[in-house]
């Protein structure tokens, strides 16, 4: 009877164990599942990590690249004034020169005594050309090449356009 009693009592505890195994073989298979999710989350934290740490360094290259640009363009601004300068000292230079022996002065221009006439020779404007550039080539005064072109916009010359020469 004691036998019988043991008996059903181990079989009692063996299925109370088989239940509990049962338990916690399911509890288990969740948290393999969980940590495989654990696992995918710390992936992408890794990833987002990377990413936040790649836009630091493209913030600081950013920063440092407009830095250099705005130091370009004060560069630039600073060769600009000292062009201006530099213009602006011709300017008065050329204006406090006197006129050349044998010229009137009409108006402070130093255009000769006796009205210039355009020649037979043309020029045509080409790129980069400027009525200063044209009247040295051509060996002729400027204020007299402008004289003999009164319809020329000699601030907007135009590749192509023809320009009287005058007589030398």
């Amino acid at each position: 009877m004691i036998a019988a009693i043991l008996g059903g009592l181990a079989v009692l505890l063996a299925a109370i164990a088989l239940f509990k195994l049962s338990s916690v073989s399911k509890q288990l298979a969740k948290v393999e599942g969980a940590t495989t999710r654990i696992e995918s989350i710390e992936s992408q934290v890794s990833q987002a990590s990377a990413a936040a740490s790649d836009a630091a360094n493209l913030r600081n290259y950013v920063a440092q690249m407009e830095r250099q640009i705005q130091q370009n363009f004060t560069n630039v601004r600073n060769e600009f004034n000292t062009v201006r300068t530099e213009i602006n000292t011709v300017k008065e230079s050329t204006a406090r020169r006197p006129a050349p022996q044998g010229s009137a002065t009409a108006g402070g221009q130093g255009q000769s005594a006796t009205p210039p006439v355009a020649g037979p020779d043309e020029y045509v404007v080409q790129s980069g050309d400027t009525g200063v550039k044209i009247a040295r080539s051509n060996g002729v005064n400027l204020n007299d090449l402008i004289a003999v072109n009164p319809d020329i916009n000699w601030n907007r010359l135009r590749v192509g356009q023809k320009v009287k020469i005058p007589k030398k």
